[in-house]
């Protein structure tokens, strides 16, 4: 793994932590102003949603969206521009 690469996957690391903390502050809040039974049934509908749908992800990830297929080919080749394969006058 290059350096970039491990910089990469922990920035991902930590902003999945912050979100989880930012989740755990709405379900606290909620529990304290509305009542605990209401906000778990809720959290535990999320998190019964989230486990049904990460096996389907997995199996979507290495297609791309469908709005990228009516971009023009320059934009999805960004990777390849910026290694310097193509001029920016090009684009």
């Amino acid at each position: 793994m290059q350096t970039s690469d491990i910089i990469l996957v922990l920035t991902a690391f930590l902003a999945s932590g912050v979100e989880a903390v930012e989740a755990l502050t709405v379900v606290l809040a909620t529990g304290v102003t509305r009542g605990w039974r209401s906000t778990l049934i809720g959290a535990g509908a999320a998190l019964l949603v989230l486990a049904a749908n990460s096996p389907m992800s997995r199996a979507r990830t290495p297609t791309p969206p469908a709005a990228w297929t009516g971009m023009p080919s320059r934009w999805r080749s960004s990777r390849s521009f910026w290694k310097g394969s193509r001029s920016p006058s090009s684009c």
